[in-house]
């Protein structure tokens, strides 16, 4: 993946002009930043929103304002696809105050080093301690992603470096792979007692293997189920999906590079044991560097929640897609119900939750923004007014999916159509109204 082209934006609120009802509106948390390739929310503190940027600097924006002093300072290498990629909190950061980020330090690719937060909550302290580094290589498919997961263990997805055979090697060679650790001791880390290689030949660490450039992961904050897209080489994109059951099953997954990519496998070596199928997957006529996003579990859009939302950044497009008992339900785009008349936003890079679970997205152009709703959750018809004609329009969905195994009205997304979707949704209704 290489970092693509860069595009200007201005304006507050963002409207999308669709020939259908318009369900959401882009609005600016922040602009004028620094090339920024992600943001996270500390744990307790939703008035506090971290950004990271490529070059080094991890920025606080705190109750809407961008601080002039930043949290940190890293010194990151940003030759190819290297710099400050991403950053994770700890579990119990409102005691230990660590922070995880993932870089990529002057002579190093690529290491997981951990911040300290200082008496001031807007400020780190300077020592970073190195938890694992990655061996030194080309600045190519780097991944890009830290994230506590299920059981409170950190996951780390290195990249294979342009070295497609280093994703099937087990041996003293974590490229290319799903890193599963334990960093909540002292210092340096530990291996959870179920990862798939204790006790027998293959590195410890070693959750999956078989990823190219996976740039962007995450849990879904409900299940812990893992989403990742991986960027693919001249054919294909892909997600992939794993369970959470599955973590502790003592079988390590594997995605499939570099014979697969998506599920095209032209050779002789497709019968990888544990092979993980993609959830997802389109060809370079569609995108052509995908970036693995979140689930939605927030309440402003309930029509959304349970749907996973990704986006290229290669072609500027953002879709979302539903997946049951590990299986593809539908994908739905929404490149022209966010962007169609506003100005260019630049390619996204990231999407990660606020603090209320809605969807920020961060532009490499320099920009944080929030998906907000075009209309109040109990407008079912998108119609700009909460009325009686709403819930009508609601039980119509609910009996038809009903009828027809859709999920249109799953408002508690969980992948089924129960009494408690009507609840939920006379809940919002109720609570639309004046809205």
């Amino acid at each position: 993946m290489s970092m693509p082209r860069l595009l200007g934006v201005s304006g507050l609120l963002l409207s999308a002009v669709a020939a259908r009802a318009q369900i959401a509106d882009l609005q600016v948390v922040q602009g004028d930043l620094s090339t920024p390739l992600y943001a996270a929310v500390p744990p307790g503190e939703p008035n506090r929103l971290m950004v990271l940027q490529r070059g080094g600097v991890i920025r606080v924006i705190e109750d809407g304002v961008l601080l002039p002093t930043p949290f940190a300072t890293l010194s990151v290498d940003t030759g190819g696809e290297n710099g400050l990629l991403s950053m994770a909190f700890a579990p119990d950061y409102a005691v230990s105050r660590r922070v995880y980020v993932y870089d990529t330090p002057p002579g190093l690719s690529p290491r997981v080093g951990r911040l300290i937060t200082s008496a001031d909550p807007n400020v780190a302290n300077p020592t970073v301690e190195t938890i694992i580094s990655f061996p030194p290589d080309t600045a190519n498919h780097v991944g890009g992603t830290i994230a506590f997961g299920p059981g409170g263990y950190l996951f780390v997805a290195p990249g294979e470096s342009g070295s497609p055979d280093r994703a099937q090697d087990i041996t003293s060679e974590l490229r290319g792979k799903l890193i599963r650790i334990d960093v909540s001791g002292t210092s340096g880390y530990t291996i959870p007692p179920s990862n798939p290689f204790v006790g027998i030949e293959g590195d410890d660490e070693i959750l999956g293997l078989g990823l190219r450039n996976p740039f962007r992961f995450s849990f879904d904050s409900l299940t812990g189920d893992l989403y990742l897209g991986d960027v693919g080489g001249g054919m294909r994109e892909e997600i992939s999906s794993v369970a959470a059951a599955s973590f502790d099953a003592g079988a390590a997954f594997n995605f499939g590079w570099p014979c697969y990519e998506g599920t095209f496998c032209p050779g002789d070596c497709c019968e990888y044991p544990g092979y993980v199928a993609p959830i997802h997957e389109y060809t370079h006529a569609e995108g052509t560097i995908i970036n693995g996003g979140m689930v939605y579990r927030g309440d402003a859009i309930p029509r959304w929640r349970g749907r996973y939302f990704f986006s290229d950044t290669g072609r500027d497009r953002i879709w979302s897609l539903r997946v049951c008992g590990g299986e593809l339900v539908d994908v739905q785009e929404h490149t022209e119900d966010l962007f169609a008349g506003a100005p260019a936003m630049g390619s996204p890079i990231a999407m990660v939750p606020d603090a209320n679970d809605e969807v920020l997205v961060v532009f490499m152009s320099g920009q944080v923004v929030r998906i907000v709703p075009q209309s109040c959750p109990g407008d079912w018809n998108l119609d700009g007014a909460t009325t009686s004609a709403d819930i009508t329009g609601y039980l119509s969905a609910w009996f038809a999916d009903l009828a027809t195994a859709t999920l249109y009205s799953d408002l508690e997304g969980n992948c089924s159509v129960s009494s408690a979707d009507i609840i939920a949704f006379l809940g919002y209704w109720f609570d639309s109204l004046g809205c």
